[in-house]
């Protein structure tokens, strides 16, 4: 008898805050180092080997437009918006789901 296949592992980035205390989109906001914050999270999911997505409304960065849009689902708020959009997107992932600002993210996290 053969063994299920594993199912498939996918991340899921959420954009869709409005920054409304900190004036300004957190995913652009840069690092240091010049990387807006989406883009280091983006980069360190993919150097992990998953296939990223990006959940919501929010603003992106150009470095980011190439990946798969997904768009909240209706009558939700909040980050539950993007995580049920990701999982109706591809309901037999498994989805790892991070914020657009977490700058403190590494591959061994992930």
């Amino acid at each position: 008898m053969s063994q299920p296949s594993a199912p498939p592992l996918r991340a899921v980035v959420l954009v869709g805050g409005e920054s409304a205390r900190m004036g300004t989109s957190k995913a652009t906001l840069e690092l240091p180092s010049g990387l807006p914050l989406l883009d280091h999270v983006i980069t360190t999911l993919q150097a992990s080997g998953l296939s990223v997505a990006v959940a919501g409304s929010g603003p992106t960065t150009a470095s980011s437009a190439d990946l798969q849009r997904l768009a909240d689902v209706p009558g939700v708020r909040g980050p539950l918006a993007g995580i049920l959009a990701a999982l109706h997107h591809d309901p037999d992932a498994t989805w790892i789901v991070c914020a657009c600002d977490l700058p403190g993210v590494e591959p061994d996290a992930v």
